[in-house]
Parts: structure tokens; sequence; C-alpha cells
């Protein structure tokens, strides 16, 4: 008789090491179907409070720590030609959840939750990749893989925006007006405020595009600029070129980058921002960006992912226990994915909106809206109490009002294809 784990897992990054984790935890025979190795490279270097809040709930805080990191207090916007933006501090937001984060590179932070969740009993399969899925139903899951058929209760697919069980569902849909593709390199030498505002994640806003500056540790940036593809495809650079010729385009970036040392080449990922919905079906759960990915603006990405996965974890293991029923599991994930992403993609969507810009970077706090957008992008938008969301709701009648009748100051923003090289 074939052996029948208890959930399948696609992927082996932060998502599906973190949802293993919590199954394997609780006593049930998970098996992670990892195509690629540890350590690799990736982008998403940025963690919103709600990720230290969940890795101390994970009881992985001192592992955490052993990586080389830096600590983030805040975030700091600003337009290109200026010389000031604002530096939204977490401690400002309302103490309902963790108010620090963290910045580091991904790759041994991946290896280590990896590790923690093989060491929980996760079995981890490197280099196996899954070539098709054979059956979902409710306990029922078949799927063939590069080393053969195996055989489940459960899928989880964590395979970030690879999409496998989206693909396969042909449910993956691009989210329009939202497609764009991102340039970033590790370079050292980048400058920064001091301490504490040193680990302070910068956005750099320019009309058609806008710059990250992520610190990683005591020496290095992870810095990047994500373009519309329609941009992107008149400027004549070469793709691996491109970070570089943005830079020289950009006043802030110029002069905060004047003394870095870059990498010959930059890398290149097409930034889509898509969903696959349903996020949970018959035999299936769809966890982080295999489920929906959102513009990386904001940092939610690993984020939600983590905060996703438990969940997942949780109605799965009650789900092999006989506690819950599917119809009423699947609800529940849906439900909770639904409401947080509903909330970041509205923000994201209107960061692209100049007078939502405008309103953000003025630096006023009417009835607390300020502090509201900043307890959000703390990361604590699953909660997210009503005192919080009527907040964000009167945030976009402002903007609305604001396209009228000024509300505060219109500022003028410069694009990088109308500016001359400052090199």
């Amino acid at each position: 008789m074939r052996h029948v784990y208890d959930a399948i897992v696609i992927g082996a990054g932060p998502t599906g090491s973190v949802v293993s984790l919590e199954m394997a935890r609780a006593g049930l025979n998970v098996v992670v179907l990892e195509k690629g190795h540890h350590p690799r490279h990736r982008i998403g270097e940025s963690f919103m409070p709600r990720a230290l809040q969940i890795i101390r709930e994970l009881g992985l805080e001192g592992e955490l720590r052993r990586l080389p990191h830096i600590r983030k207090f805040g975030a700091e916007f600003l337009l290109g030609h200026e010389v000031e933006g604002f530096i939204a501090r977490f401690k400002e937001a309302w103490p309902i959840g963790e108010l620090e984060a963290f910045n580091l590179e991904r790759a041994p932070f991946d290896e280590m939750l990896c590790r923690v969740a093989r060491d929980a009993g996760a079995e981890i399969r490197f280099g196996e990749s899954v070539e098709r899925i054979d059956r979902l139903e409710d306990g029922d899951v078949v799927v063939t893989s590069t080393a053969g058929e195996l055989r489940g209760k459960w899928l989880v697919d964590c395979s970030g925006q690879a999409t496998v069980l989206g693909r396969h569902l042909k449910t993956r849909k691009i989210t329009q007006g939202l497609n764009r593709v991102a340039y970033f390199a590790i370079a050292s030498g980048v400058s920064r405020r001091p301490y504490p505002d040193d680990g302070s994640v910068i956005g750099v806003i320019h009309e058609d595009g806008w710059f990250w500056v992520i610190p990683l540790d005591a020496k290095r940036t992870s810095v990047g600029v994500v373009l519309d593809r329609d941009v992107s495809t008149k400027i004549g650079v070469s793709a691996n070129k491109l970070l570089q010729w943005a830079i020289q385009r950009s006043p802030q970036m110029t002069e905060r980058c004047r003394n870095a040392v870059f990498p010959e080449k930059n890398d290149v990922i097409a930034n889509f921002t898509y969903t696959c919905a349903p996020w949970a079906g018959s035999g299936y759960f769809m966890v982080g960006d295999a489920a929906t990915f959102l513009d990386p603006i904001f940092s939610t990405g690993v984020t939600l992912g983590m905060e996703s996965a438990r969940h997942a974890a949780q109605l799965i293991t009650s789900l092999v226990r006989g506690q819950v029923a599917a119809a009423s599991a699947r609800k529940a994930y849906i439900s909770r994915v639904e409401k947080v992403t509903g909330i970041f993609f509205g923000l994201v969507n209107a960061f692209y909106d100049h007078e939502f810009r405008d309103l953000f970077l003025s630096g006023r706090n009417p009835l607390n809206i300020r502090r509201a957008i900043l307890t959000l992008l703390a990361g604590h938008a699953f909660e997210a109490p009503l005192f919080l969301r009527w907040r964000l709701s009167l945030l976009y009648v402002l903007v609305w009002v604001h396209r009228y009748v000024p509300l505060v100051e219109r500022k003028q923003q410069q694009a990088l294809l109308d500016t001359e090289s400052k090199t």
C-alpha cells in the first residue's frame, strides 16, 4: 500500500517552510517538494513588524538574531528631486502588535526556516519538482513529481510566482494597470541616516517609477527600481544595465549612491500583480505569492505569506483530525486572505495615484488617518479593527476630493524619462 502524506507542500521558501513547520509540530506527516536548493538569492529583504511578531510566536527570534540583519523602525518616502521626505516611524502606529521590524538578505533567512521545518519532522526533498497534478479532492490528492507519484490528503501550493496550482487550474490572472518590471542589485557604500533610522527602508518616487533602498546589514544595501513595462521598453538600455541608467536620472538616488559600489550587471524580475483565486478549493490551499502577488512598494510579500501559512497549517491540522468540515475551512481561509489583500491592493493602487502621494507625503494627520495607515503598513491588517478601516475609507474620500479641490500642496513629480543623467 502506498504511503499517504497528511500534506504535500510545493516549495520550500518562507511560506512553504512555515506551513510545513507548523504542521510537523502538530504531528502531521508532511513532505515538501522543492525544485531548487538553498541557499539562493531572492528579493523581498524588507519585513513588516508583523513578521517579527510571527517569528517570535514561532519561537525563532534567537535563530533570526544570529543572522546578519539590521533593525528596522520605519520607512522613509520622498520624491526623487526633493532633499527631504518624511520618515514613517512604526512607534507612531497604534500599538496593536509588534512595532519593530528587520531587513536581511533572504538566502540565509530562507535556509534557516527550511532547516527548522526539517528539524521539526517535515520531509524536505530538494531538486524535486511537480510534473503533474493528477487528482485534487478533499482528503485525496495525487501528484506526480520528477521522482514519481506521491499521495496525500491535502496539497499546499507555496511555489511563489511559479504559481503551480494557479497555472494547473488556469485561474492565474494579471491585475490590469499593475504590469511592472523590477531592476535590482546589492551594493555597498550607499549612504544612510544615523541610528535609529539607518535601517529605514527608503522609497524614492518618480512619476514613471520608484526606487527601493533596503539596508541589509552594516555594509550592504539592496537597491532597485520598479518601472512600468511600457516605460522600460522606451528607454533603449540593456535590461541588466537599467538600474544604473535610472539612478543617474534621479537626483536623490544619485546623491545616496555617490560612493556606492555596484555589481557590473543588475538582476531583472517581472513584477506583475496577479491573483489565482479561489485560494482554497477541493483538496488544496494556495499560500503567499502562489495565491496572489502584490506590488512590493509596502514590503508586504513575505509577511503576508508567513501569516497565511500559519492559518493554512492550523486549518489543515483541524481537517486531518476531523475537527472541521472542508467547506468551512475553505471559507475561513479565503475570507481571511481576501480581507487583508483587499486592504493592501487598495493601498498599492492608491500609491500610484498622484493625489494619494500628495496627501501621503504631506505629513498631515487629520483624525489620525496617518496613524491608521502606519498601523496597516506595520502589517497589522489581519485583524484590522473598525477604527482603522473607517480611517482608510476616509483617506480614499480625501484623495478623491483633492483631485478637484486642493487639500494640501500639489507636488510636482519628476519623470526619469524626462531627466538628463546626473553623472
